[in-house]
Formats: C-alpha cells, sequence, structure tokens
C-alpha cells in the first residue's frame, strides 16, 4: 500500500468496502494481509481486486 492509499483511508476519502485483502471463506475485508483469517480461521486470504476480476 502507497502513502497516497494511506492517506485516503486516513482522511475518510476512500470507500471502506475497497480494503485491499479479502477471506474467501468469510468474505471479511482487511486493511493487511494476515496469514490466517481472524475471523475464521482459513489460510485463503487473497487480494480484493484479484477476487473482483
Amino acid at each position: 500500500m502507497g502513502v497516497l492509499d494511506r492517506a485516503k483511508r486516513a482522511s475518510g476519502l476512500s470507500s471502506p468496502e475497497t480494503l485491499p485483502y479479502m477471506c474467501l471463506k468469510c468474505e471479511t475485508q482487511f486493511d493487511v494481509q494476515y496469514h490466517a483469517c481472524p475471523v475464521c480461521g482459513t489460510y485463503d486470504i487473497r487480494r480484493s481486486k484479484w477476487v473482483t476480476e
């Protein structure tokens, strides 16, 4: 994530539904990339833009 992305997120200019990482099992979105999903425990975390394209 770049400096401008962080600034947009901090200022509220970016929408919360566009977080960069997503769990494929429970579809929870994250701002950071986890090794395992903290919600459901699966190891299937992907970039959101790869899932939605």
